[in-house]
């Protein structure tokens, strides 16, 4: 009896725990609702049961406490009676006007995630150490000049993002932030390459576009966990060898600097995908990019390049690939090789002709050929089953078909300023011609249309031409075969037949014992014969015919019973002796039923 009274006392208490946890729960909850109902003037009435249910932008844990608060639309005129959570981790306080970070929030000690993105902050308060357990400080598109040396005291921060202020200087004591994953300074007033930097060992993203740097220094390579690195809009001109020595690159932007050229790649960037160096000064394609095997995205745009060398092939990963408006004449046919592209940007070049190869690129989804000296268009073109951008505007294209790629329909096809012969419906599903955009089912009041499948005959005379060769071929094929059969059966003989007459004779001798499996192997052999007839063993050794079965193709044994001296040759011996159930054989050699279904004797045959 003791047993159930302790299960159930046990029982009693854990539901009492249960509803105290529940009750505490429920009362966090109201009393954390409460309060920041109260901060933005909400009817507490509404909210202060439900908030972390109704209200879009505030989550909260399963104690109840809100742990997350996110200002959606409206603005919060007053930030600095914001209510104390005490389980808070996340606050995105972003695009409300803030000219200064509100003191309350220094009091949210539990803060892991701080957003005040785009507001109208001038200083950050030393304040800010106060809020030691931040991993991720979010202050971008503000009015920042300087930094506290408090903010370094942040040492669980992880992302520091401060992109479009108007910082001048980074201060030493970055160096301090020995976990800092990623560090964001794009947009500001920097001069020079902050070296202070190079001492963050864990630094995995570091962006350091549109800044006036001029400079890298041979120390970066000392960030061996940098995977992507943002220099884009700065000033510079020349690149240190080692920055083709961090081991785990995998993202470097140069655009928009005075690049002429790239230092060699001594090490194997097995990571290395995507290379910016579009707008910069390069006179001649970089021979050590096709060190690069991993990459995926090559920008080459807006430089001085005149050729493309065959050695493209060598980056067959590639998927992008922009050199949009620089001096090219011709393509190598290695492009072609390419095969994993998906984007090709030929825009403003010199090109003249598009080899018929293209058709090889068969994941390409989008092509640029605007603004070149093409004077034609191979019909293969049109063989690229997944393209669904296609620009050839303002070519000296003199007449073309616009017709199906490979039965699918592009999206947006440009054929401004070319001579267009005719159109099929269903090619392009929005187009430009002649500074008019339409529809394809407008495509009838603006260009003149293509009949149907036309493109298709050629394709239709070829496929008809290989049926028709391969129709002789086998034809023949069948006609040798049936010949040879025939020839090597010979199972069409009269009762003189000298190859029966032969057969017999040096096979079954009337005064020796039947001659052996292998001398009537090699008969067959010298002869060039497959089968041994098999009327010859029936009728001159019939107790014996099971040892020969291996010498007979039962399958391909045809009796011309039209044929008196055969039937007589077959039917002279008495079938009293035929061996009608071998033990040697499974199955005659022939329909046995047929051959006795005769009463009337039969003439003897004479051996020989």
């Amino acid at each position: 009896m003791k047993f159930p009274i302790v299960l159930t006392y046990l029982f009693l208490i854990y539901e009492t725990s249960f509803y105290l946890v529940k009750g505490e729960a429920i009362k966090n909850q109201k009393s954390d609702c409460t309060k920041l109902m109260n901060f933005l003037n909400k009817d507490s009435k509404d909210y202060a049961n439900n908030c972390c249910s109704d209200i879009h932008g505030i989550t909260c844990d399963k104690q109840g406490f809100i742990e997350k608060f996110q200002k959606l639309q409206e603005t919060i005129p007053d930030m600095t009676s914001f209510p104390y959570l005490s389980k808070i981790k996340e606050l995105y306080i972003n695009q409300n006007e803030l000219k200064e970070i509100p003191s309350s929030i220094f009091n949210l000690t539990t803060l892991t995630t701080l957003n005040l993105n785009d507001n109208k902050i001038e200083v950050i308060p030393p304040a800010i150490q106060n809020l030691s357990q931040l991993e991720d400080l979010e202050l971008e598109t503000n009015f920042i000049k300087e930094l506290p040396d408090e903010i370094f005291k942040l040492k669980n921060l992880r992302i520091l993002n401060l992109n479009n202020n108007k910082i001048m200087v980074i201060p030493q004591a970055i160096q301090d932030l020995t976990n800092l994953a990623e560090l964001n300074f794009n947009a500001n007033d920097l001069r020079e390459f902050p070296n202070e930097i190079i001492k963050l060992k864990n630094l995995n993203n570091l962006d350091l576009a549109r800044d006036n740097i001029e400079d890298i220094p041979s120390t970066i390579q000392n960030l061996k966990k940098l995977e992507n690195l943002n220099l884009n809009n700065n000033s510079i001109k020349k690149l240190p060898n080692e920055i083709f020595q961090l081991p785990n690159l995998k993202f470097l932007n140069l655009q928009m600097n005075y690049i002429d050229e790239i230092p060699p790649v001594t090490q194997n960037l097995t990571k290395f995908e995507n290379l910016y160096l579009n707008n910069n000064s390069l006179k001649k394609f970089p021979n050590e990019i096709f060190k690069l095997t991993s990459l995926r995205n090559l920008n080459l745009q807006n430089n001085a390049i005149e050729e493309i060398p065959p050695a493209i092939k060598s980056l067959p990963e590639l998927v992008q690939f922009d050199i949009n408006t620089n001096f090219i004449k011709e393509l190598p046919k290695e492009i072609f090789q390419l095969t994993k592209l998906e984007i090709l940007g030929l825009n403003k070049n010199k090109i003249k002709v598009i080899s018929p190869d293209i058709q090889n690129l068969s994941n390409l989804e989008i092509l640029y050929l605007s603004n070149n000296e093409i004077e034609e268009l191979p019909n293969e073109i049109f063989n690229l089953p997944k393209l669904n951008t296609f620009y050839i505007d303002n070519n000296p294209i003199s007449k073309i078909k616009i017709v199906n790629f490979s039965n699918s329909t592009v999206k947006d096809c440009n054929l401004n300023a070319i001579n267009i012969e005719c159109y099929e419906l269903n090619t392009c599903q929005y187009i430009h011609y002649n500074d008019v955009d339409f529809s394809d089912n407008e495509a009838k009041d603006y260009l003149k249309m293509c009949k149907i499948g036309h493109h298709l005959i050629k394709e239709f005379i070829i496929l008809g031409s290989i049926a028709f060769l391969l129709i002789v071929i086998l034809g023949t094929v069948m006609l040798i075969k049936k010949k040879k059969s025939k020839k090597h059966n010979k199972l069409n003989y009269n009762s003189d037949d000298k190859f029966v007459k032969d057969s017999i004779k040096y096979v079954f001798n009337e005064d020796k014992n039947t001659k052996s499996y292998e001398d009537a192997q090699s008969y067959l052999n010298q002869n060039n014969l497959n089968v041994l007839p098999v009327e010859v063993v029936l009728i001159n050794n019939p107790e014996n015919y099971g040892n020969y079965v291996p010498l007979f193709n039962n399958n391909n044994l045809k009796f011309n019973h039209g044929s008196s001296d055969m039937q007589n040759l077959l039917f002279s011996y008495d079938k009293t002796n035929m061996p009608m159930n071998d033990k040697k054989s499974d199955k005659m050699p022939f329909n046995s039923t047929s051959f006795y279904e005769k009463e009337e004797s039969l003439p003897e045959y004479t051996k020989y």
